[in-house]
């Protein structure tokens, strides 16, 4: 009895650490990477939004068209409301 039950055990005990495996790997190609601390997902969070700050200060640089400069400058102003905003 214990060896049947060895027989079934160790085959589901390999299954799960192969699917648990599988997942992890998938979750870093994915860009997923594993589980960060808070102030890691802060900084992330700032770098992002200054990143994104930039590309929407660029495009406002090139963009002539008052309705297009318009929606840019409030998209700025929804990511970061602080942050100086040519109107011109």
């Amino acid at each position: 009895m214990p060896f049947m039950l060895f027989v079934l055990f160790v085959p589901f005990v390999s299954f799960m650490l192969f699917v648990s495996f599988v997942s992890f790997v998938d979750q870093i190609l994915r860009g997923g990477g594993t589980m960060r601390r808070e102030p890691d997902r802060e900084r992330i969070r700032r770098q992002n939004r200054k990143r994104k700050l930039r590309h929407l200060r660029a495009r406002l640089a090139q963009t002539r068209d008052p309705v297009q400069r318009r929606r840019l400058i409030e998209k700025i102003r929804r990511i970061s409301p602080a942050a100086p905003v040519p109107e011109a």
